[in-house]
């Protein structure tokens, strides 16, 4: 939420560590080496959720 009366422009930055997995990112978010990154320009007083899906992997059978 952009409580200010100016537009800025953020980068938001998600690590996913462990055995997850990345589904799907809605909009424009870009794989990284170590999750998910995205940058999004909010205007003076907006408000935006953005969201992705992920899911645990297996532990793979001994």
């Amino acid at each position: 939420h952009n409580t200010t009366d100016q537009t800025h422009t953020i980068r938001l930055e998600e690590v996913i560590q462990g055995r997850w997995q990345i589904e799907e990112g809605e909009a424009d978010w870009q794989r990284t080496a170590t999750g998910l990154e995205r940058r999004i320009t909010l205007a003076a007083g907006e408000r935006r959720e953005v969201g992705y899906r992920i899911r645990q992997q297996p532990t793979p059978s001994s």
